[in-house]
């Protein structure tokens, strides 16, 4: 019969409890990369679909050889709204953030922004730019590569619409929201305007029908009114149905 040393069970449990915290730590934080080229660069917009992670970075880049085009029609939003395609120039690039999402996650924007309009594309690290070169580092985890996707434009899905296609604006309640992204990424990162003035570059607005709905058309205000909404929501389960609730936990567990 094997003798039990107390010493070596000790240092065993410790070393296979080890392992299962590095573990859970890795699986907590096996994050890829989607490149936001348009409303996922503003906060407000991009966190109505997950929550941002903390404790990570973002990053303001370029992608190279690609080109932001209104190629896209938006149902809900009665407006164009913008895919990547590339390009046949080869100084063409669309700035955009950079920013992280847990794996498990993604198919969480898989939905927002539509399969049947984009395809999830990977991401070469060797076709990206950084506005800030020392930026580069900070994703690459013990110099591995991260996962970089980003959606590009299906362009014979039933969504696609061409340039010359008028009947269908960029309406300005979609526009603002990218616009504002632009701005948020700039300032948060102090670029002293140069992710915005490639953002007025690279957004190719000209020979678009643009049509003003910001009158009756407000994103933050959209925001408020559907938490509220939310509020009521809640506070009317408060107040109807959770104490029935509570009334059936005490009756089925009485015990």
């Amino acid at each position: 019969m094997m003798n039990k040393n107390p010493l070596s069970i000790f240092c065993l449990t410790i070393l296979l409890s080890a392992s299962v915290q590095a573990a859970e730590t890795e699986a907590e934080h096996d994050y890829v990369y989607i490149f936001g080229y348009g409303s996922l660069m503003l906060t407000l917009s991009r966190t109505a679909t997950a929550p941002d992670p903390t404790d990570v970075v973002y990053l303001p880049t370029k992608i190279k050889g690609m080109g932001r085009r209104w190629n896209l029609w938006s149902k809900k939003n009665s407006s164009r709204v913008l895919g990547l395609e590339k390009s046949d120039n080869k100084n063409a690039f669309v700035n955009g953030l950079l920013f992280p999402v847990k794996r498990e996650k993604l198919s969480d924007y898989d939905r927002r922004e539509g399969i049947t309009a984009y395809q999830r594309t990977k991401v070469s690290i060797d076709d990206i730019q950084f506005y800030r070169e020392s930026h580069r580092s900070q994703i690459m985890a013990n110099g591995k590569q991260p996962e970089i996707f980003t959606y590009v434009a299906i362009p014979h899905s039933p969504f696609y619409v061409t340039k010359d296609k008028t009947d269908k604006p960029i309406a300005t309640y979609y526009l603002d929201i990218v616009r504002a992204g632009c701005i948020e990424v700039d300032r948060t990162h102090q670029l002293n305007g140069h992710f915005i003035n490639d953002c007025v570059q690279t957004m190719v607005l000209k020979d678009y029908v643009i049509h003003d709905d910001s009158a009756s058309r407000n994103y933050p205000t959209a925001l408020l009114e559907q938490a509220r909404t939310k509020v009521v929501e809640l506070e009317q389960f408060l107040k109807n149905d959770w104490p029935k609730y509570q009334d059936a936990i005490h009756e089925n567990w009485k015990k």
